[in-house]
């Protein structure tokens, strides 16, 4: 059987504006081996992190969210998807049920504050 890698990383704010991480990857620390993360408290600290690298300009002059914002994909398409490649995709929830996403390559500062936050909290247990 063959077993396909996935990594999923997300960061959700609860009614009592709490962060919460979820994630489910491999990380150095744990040999990569591959490791779950649901639902941990997170810092302040780490949100603030994350927001600055949010609040940064690409080439373009935009921020991540205003580039998935503005990101043009088939939402009308009636077919399912199926990806023979790695593929990335960044998704914004927010509290009126809307969302934005996009597949485009990810921000290597991203994917690093990810890897980061799963290493500092794949050993707490709430």
């Amino acid at each position: 059987m063959c077993y396909t890698s996935c990594y999923i990383f997300s960061l959700d704010k609860q009614e009592d504006q709490a962060w919460v991480f979820s994630a489910q990857c491999a990380i150095q620390s744990n040999d990569f081996t591959r490791i779950e993360i649901d639902n941990c408290c997170v810092e302040d600290s780490d949100i603030k992190a994350l927001f600055e690298i949010l609040k940064k300009k690409n080439d373009k002059g935009k921020t991540l969210l205003e580039f998935v914002r503005d990101y043009k994909s088939c939402k009308k398409c009636k077919f399912i998807k199926i990806y023979d490649e790695t593929t990335y995709c960044y998704s914004f929830s927010y509290s009126d049920s809307t969302y934005d996403s996009a597949s485009v390559e990810p921000d290597k500062e991203i994917i690093q504050f990810f890897y980061k936050l799963a290493d500092k909290y794949h050993n707490k247990v709430d």
